[in-house]
């Protein structure tokens, strides 16, 4: 293939050539044109002459039939076109050669040498690193390659140095709980200094409207160093993101704004967040804040003192046990939330003092450890004594694409009274089948298959999951599981041993 950045072109000697040989261009089609009629080659040349024949054989015959001629005129022949498309080609071909005079032919090289040695100047005089980007994007222009920044898992600090302790957070701007776990990452970076570097990690979730735009406009701070000032500015103001104070606040932080306006506004730092977002799916992250101790995961806005073990192990040389969360510490002065159970089935005695409601995924690994270990002892200590009802609630994470069917799925399995049936094999068994698995799922539950398929077809519950979603979301969940034992709630796949301290409090009260 040819590419012009490989060629250099001498616009000059061109139109010498195109001079030169022009005439000789011409005589050289005249020449074909003559010899190809000649051989009787072209087509509109004997159709022509075919009509010349034509028309003289009827003239012959309408004077033979009339005695003469209607007309003295001799019958036309056959139109010659050949000069006229001549001259056409000819007139062209002047024309384009005037035309050729005007532009500038100069190589992109020429032009882009010109470019590099400006943005040289204007580096060399202010040492601006965008600047330094620009010669890069010229650069690439002429390589044919789009500009790209040197990738990082550091978002907005230096690449990981060598014996330090590495704290991936993976986290959301709209996230209330995200928020509260600023304080906790501001003590660690003030208690152990250069000893440990926080990498934050942009995960939007999808029922937050501003988070990706939000993610987006902390990206664009970045780029002029601004990220961690940038960082404060939007969990400081939560509660008003929008695009328009992105741009307020950028303005308060001194940025330039013609960049910063142009990133935001084409969405420039959308692949990055998607980059992020992707990462820690494949990491096991469904819920914000989560955060990577050296690989070591801790969910939720967990305090400091869940982290300063981990920490000084890490710095100690010790390597952490298990890539499990730590200890959770349980609520301090927890403030119940009142949660609806809605019409969803109740696991247990109606009447028991206390109430569990589980907003879950079945897509979730998280929610899959949550069944299998603490919820499993929870029925057994407290549910099935009638100490403890349980109520099932859906929260289907919009990138776990097999979790909205599978909800529907236990709620049509409920119309024939297997509810909890279908809810304890779509744990079991998983959802990666998609639907034919839940239909497979019904037939070996004996359930009515026509009608359990209509029902799963038809999205019959589809309002029901989202009305969940509505009502989880207005109690304060932003990830799963999330579980409301009496209306205080407990993030993330905790332990039995959280649950049953909370429990305990509740039936002694």
């Amino acid at each position: 293939m040819f590419c012009i950045r490989d060629f250099n072109f001498d616009y000059q000697f061109f139109l010498g050539f195109f001079y030169l040989f022009l005439p000789i261009i011409f005589f050289i089609f005249i020449y074909v044109y003559k010899a190809l009629k000649n051989k009787k080659i072209i087509l509109k040349y004997k159709k022509f002459k075919e009509r010349g024949k034509n028309m003289k054989h009827q003239a012959k015959k309408q004077h033979s039939d009339h005695g003469k001629h209607t007309s003295h005129e001799p019958p036309r022949r056959p139109r010659n076109d050949f000069w006229k498309y001549a001259t056409y080609l000819f007139a062209i071909l002047f024309i384009t050669t005037l035309i050729t005079d005007g532009f500038d032919f100069r190589s992109k090289e020429m032009k882009t040498s010109e470019d590099l040695n400006s943005i040289s100047m204007k580096l060399s005089e202010e040492g601006d690193k965008n600047i330094l980007i620009d010669a890069i994007k010229v650069l690439n222009s002429i390589t044919g390659e789009s500009y790209k920044e040197a990738e990082s898992d550091n978002e907005g600090e230096k690449a990981p140095t060598e014996g330090k302790v590495i704290i991936e957070e993976f986290s959301d701007f709209e996230c209330p709980y995200c928020s509260r776990a600023v304080p906790t990452v501001e003590e660690i970076k003030k208690t152990y200094g250069d000893k440990v570097e926080v990498v934050f990690k942009n995960f939007p979730l999808g029922f937050h409207k501003q988070a990706q735009g939000a993610s987006e406009a902390a990206e664009c701070a970045r780029d002029q160093g601004n990220f961690w000032e940038y960082h404060d500015k939007l969990f400081d103001n939560q509660g008003a993101l929008s695009t328009a104070n992105y741009k307020v606040w950028a303005e308060e932080l001194g940025l330039d704004m013609d960049k910063f306006n142009l990133c935001v506004d084409n969405n420039e730092k959308a692949d990055i967040v998607a980059k992020d977002l992707k990462e820690g799916q494949q990491k096991g992250v469904s819920g914000t804040p989560t955060f990577f101790v050296n690989g070591r995961k801790l969910v939720g806005a967990q305090p400091f003192a869940a982290f300063k073990p981990i920490i000084d192990a890490a710095i100690g040389g010790e390597a952490p046990s298990a890539p499990e969360p730590s200890a959770p510490v349980a609520p301090t002065a927890p403030n119940a939330i009142k949660v609806s159970m809605d019409d969803d089935p109740v696991e247990g005695d109606e009447n028991a003092p206390v109430t569990i409601i589980e907003f879950s995924d079945y897509e979730c690994p998280f929610c899959g450890r949550f069944y299998t270990d603490a919820l499993q002892q929870i029925k057994e200590k407290y549910v099935e004594t009638g100490k403890v009802k349980f109520v099932y609630r859906d929260f289907p994470l919009s990138f776990h694409t097999n979790a909205q069917k599978a909800a529907e799925s236990a709620e049509c399995a409920g119309d024939q009274e297997k509810y909890y049936e279908m809810h304890n094999m779509l744990f079991e068994s998983g959802v990666t089948g998609g639907i034919t698995s839940f239909k497979q799922y019904a037939a070996n539950l004996g359930l009515n298959q026509n009608e359990f398929d209509v029902c799963l077809d038809s999205g019959k519950y589809y309002d029901e999951i989202q009305n969940d979603i509505k009502d989880g979301s207005a109690a304060g969940v932003r990830g799963t599981p999330a579980t409301f034992v009496n209306g205080i709630l407990v993030s993330g796949a905790q332990p039995f041993s959280v649950f049953e301290q909370i429990i305990e409090a509740e039936l002694a009260s």
